[in-house]
This record gives C-alpha cells, structure tokens and sequence, in this order.
C-alpha cells in the first residue's frame, strides 16, 4: 500500500461478508480502500487527505475517519455519498451502534465528541469536562441489545490522566450520565454481549496489569470492581526487559464467557468471565520490544482466538479445543504446547509489526495488516 496499516475489518453482514476495508497512514498512493474476497476486485475510497485512522462496514455503507479531519461515508459500491466535517482535529476514534445507522466520533485533544446518524444525516454533540480530552482508537463503545443507548467512553487529558464517562444517546440528544476519574489514560473498552454473565458491564483497562468492570445496573461505590493480573506469575519469557501485561486492548469471546487481554508484553491472556481469580491461558508471541503490542480477534463460535504482534506473526489459538483438553479444575498458564502446531500458529512472512487484523463471520479467512504496508488475507482449513 505504500503506508502502514492502521485498520482492517471485515463486513460482519450478510451482504457485507466478502468485504475487506482497510486504512493507511500517510501516502500519495492511498488513505483506504475496500476489497471484495470473492472477485479479488480492489476499490479505492477516495476523497481524504491524510491517514485513514479507523473504518467501519456497515449493512448500508462504509465509513471512514481520518486525520484530515473528516469522516466520510461511502456506499457499499466504494462511491462517496457525503462528508462529516463538524470536527477541527484529526480524528482518532469512532463506533458504529450495534444495530442502527449511528455512529460517535472523537478528535485529537477537542472538544465536543459527536453523534450522526449517517443516513439521514441527523447529529447532536457531548463535551467531556476534561481540558483538551483524547478517546483513543478501542476506547469508544456502545453498550449490546440490552443497553444500546448507553455510550462508553475512555479518555485521556492533556496532564496524561484519564477518565471513564457512560452518556446516554439518542438519534437526537446525548447526556453525559456519570463519570470516574483514573490515574492513567484509558486504553480500550470491551462491550459484552448479551448472554454475557456481565451483559450489563463495561470493561476497560488503563495499560496497567489491571482491569476494570463497570457495572450500570449499581450506583455508587459498587459500580465498579477490578481484576489484577500479575505477570510476574504468568509470563514465562525471559526476555521481556521488565516489561509487564499493561493492557492496552480487550475483548468479550462471542459466546460472552471469555475474555481476552492484550498487553504490551506481546502477551494474550484468557480469563473466565465467571470467575477472575486466575486466567485460563497465556498465550506468547516473542518479544521484539516494539511499540505495537498484540491485535487480537475472536471467532464467531468462540472456538478460535487469532493474534498478530510486534513479531511479525499471526497465531491462531485453538481455545475451544484447550478447554476440551485442558483436566477439569486445572488452570492452564502456559502457552497451548499441546495442541497441534498447525492451528498453533500461521507465519506471515513479512517485516513490519502486524498491527490490525480481522477474523471472517464465516471464521473461513483471516486478514492481517503490517507496518511494512502490506495486506495477507490467510485461508483457514477445518480443525475439527
């Protein structure tokens, strides 16, 4: 592509299935573009002038934020339908409602984030009371099913603080409903689904060996309680320079029982949503000391957890089958050494860092992007 991969998904629709919308940093060449798997037909998406930082497929179009400034909205066909132009700095982060034509957005260091429904256009704002706020690209969600009109939203100040806020959104107001402090910036934030045992909870992390599960069901003190993660305990490298599991991206298995934790350790950890007090796996790449971390993804069925890191690797974890395995009541707190090496890990073949990637609804094809600007769509075999 000529620029590092900053985002790559697949459609998660029906009629969207075989699409693969990626974005890159700064090129003459490019800022996105969307690929159709079935034709290996490449469309370009024109019209921005900068780095493409996140974009989304959704039933009705494709939407795109970049560090131009603008969020812009094509059809399905890759043909620009209009522009969002209400922010003034580049734009860092975005999601898309769980079931209407919505999305929120957010600027580098400003003020107010924004609501749009991007087919009628309609729009309303919410200010964060921070000085120069930041939501980082995973740090902006709204809720599942149960709790669709509530928005999370992880924050960073300008003193390197953050600040975790639950709004209450409309297609035609938001409200900010309540807020807390942290003493660090927040990273990420993972919806549950709704047959998750926490479908009524935020987590969030501050790329600290720590957790945090917000609870929207309790007022007061008890909303929220937090799980550490001790990496000491857990990581079996060596050679990780006192670097520990700060988390900087999590997220719900389908099925709503696991949890996954990326740290900058170039660790995965899997935890039990039932029961936190020790993690079910941990799963390695090989430490590079780059700044990149782990991307991670869950199949649709749960059974598959697929990662791409600083080592230039994409693995894909059989969890489902480490669980068959695994003896009842033992904990596992290794790597998955014993699972077949041909689901244990798929090389890429390739110089950059891998720092986005996305798993097919079908859990048929993983695509993986680069820092070297390159995009591999692997094919995945059965593993019954």
């Amino acid at each position: 592509t000529g620029g590092a991969i900053t985002d790559v998904k697949f459609g998660t629709h029906p009629n969207t299935q075989d699409k693969i919308i990626y974005g890159v940093t700064d090129t003459d060449l490019l800022q996105c573009a969307v690929l159709d798997t079935s034709t290996m037909e490449r469309k370009l998406l024109i019209g921005h002038t900068d780095a493409v930082e996140e974009v989304h497929i959704t039933p009705w179009n494709i939407i795109t934020g970049s560090h131009d400034t603008n969020i812009h909205i094509y059809s399905l066909d890759a043909e620009l339908d209009w522009k969002f132009k209400e922010h003034k700095e580049k734009i860092l982060s975005m999601a898309v409602h769980i079931s209407k034509p919505l999305f929120a957005s957010a600027a580098y260091q400003s003020n107010p984030l924004w609501l749009c429904n991007f087919i009628n256009k309609g729009k309303t704002s919410v200010s964060i009371p921070l000085t120069k706020p930041t939501v980082a690209a995973g740090a902006l969600t709204f809720g599942n099913e149960s709790f669709a009109e509530i928005l999370a939203i992880g924050v960073q100040d300008e003193e390197k603080k953050g600040s975790f806020g639950i709004c209450n959104v409309n297609e035609s107001s938001a409200r900010l409903t309540d807020t807390m402090n942290t003493s660090r910036p927040v990273q990420c934030v993972a919806r549950p689904p709704i047959q998750s045992p926490l479908s009524r909870q935020f987590v969030f992390s501050c790329s600290e060996e720590k957790l945090y599960l917000y609870d929207t069901t309790y007022h007061g003190s008890k909303k929220v309680s937090t799980v550490a993660i001790n990496s000491d305990r857990l990581i079996r490298h060596s050679n990780k320079q006192g670097v520990g599991h700060n988390i900087h991206d999590c997220s719900f298995s389908p099925n709503g029982l696991l949890l996954q934790s990326c740290g900058e350790d170039n660790t995965v950890v899997v935890h039990d949503v039932r029961n936190f007090s020790k993690p079910l796996f941990v799963l390695e790449h090989d430490y590079m000391g780059g700044a990149h971390g782990v991307a991670c993804q869950w199949s649709n069925d749960s059974r598959f957890l697929v990662s791409g890191a600083d080592d230039c690797t994409v693995r894909l974890w059989d969890v489902g089958r480490g669980l068959a395995t695994a003896t009842a009541g033992d904990t596992v707190d290794q790597t998955f050494g014993f699972i077949n090496s041909e689901v244990n890990l798929i090389k890429h073949n390739q110089s950059g860092a891998i720092c986005a990637l996305s798993l097919s609804i079908g859990s048929d094809m993983v695509v993986a992007g680069s820092t070297s600007g390159r995009i591999v769509v692997h094919g995945m075999r059965s593993y019954d």
